[in-house]
């Protein structure tokens, strides 16, 4: 298993890709700000994200 934390937005949250190194799938885990940062990193490592997961959701936001 691998996973990749990524900073994004301007207050520097944090989505995360969790890869299977043997299958290359992978689990995209709150995917928000900077959807070309993860779509980049899920292209250079040859990713099959399987799974978008939300672990929270802000009443404020759209």
């Amino acid at each position: 298993m691998k996973v990749y934390q990524i900073p994004v937005g301007p207050m520097q949250n944090f989505s995360y890709i969790v890869e299977d190194e043997s299958t290359h799938e992978a689990i995209v885990i709150d995917p928000s700000w900077d959807l070309e940062k993860l779509t980049e990193i899920i292209t250079e490592q040859n990713l099959n994200p399987k799974y978008i997961v939300n672990t929270h959701w802000h009443d404020d936001h759209t």
